[in-house]
């Protein structure tokens, strides 16, 4: 995992080469009193690539900081950093996100929903080698 705050922002990637199965079971046993996270959770699971990658989990900006470039940067190095080593990159997306990892060359796979909840997006960005 791979993750580091600079100023504003956190970005939070993760490489998903080799993961086991059962993943999940640690975070299950956290939010054990919050039976829709597991919801969430399978969702997740049956909708995530199974090829090499890197998993964006988190990129946040502070809301005073946002629209000025700052996720872009961060979104871009990594994105750099996939294309040297010719791995994809996936993530899951809001309706509001989902417009910038488009323009990053992000594909959206389907449009997930909770019961009684907001839609979101798992996106792919297939592996690109550098020039």
């Amino acid at each position: 995992m791979h993750h580091e705050r600079v100023g504003s922002c956190l970005p939070t990637w993760s490489s998903r080469r080799i993961l086991p199965s059962n993943w999940t079971a640690p975070w299950r046993k956290v939010f054990q009193d919050f039976p829709r996270t597991f919801e969430l959770f399978d969702l997740l699971e049956l909708h995530h690539p199974k090829e090499p990658h890197y998993h964006l989990q988190f990129l946040g900006v502070r809301p005073e900081s946002q629209g000025t470039g700052i996720g872009t940067a961060l979104l871009r190095a990594m994105l750099d950093h996939c294309d040297l080593e010719g791995v994809a990159a996936y993530l899951e997306a809001d309706e509001r996100s989902k417009l910038l990892y488009l323009k990053h060359g992000f594909e959206a796979t389907a449009e997930l929903r909770l019961r009684e909840g907001p839609s979101f997006w798992p996106m792919w960005r297939a592996r690109r080698r550098s020039s």
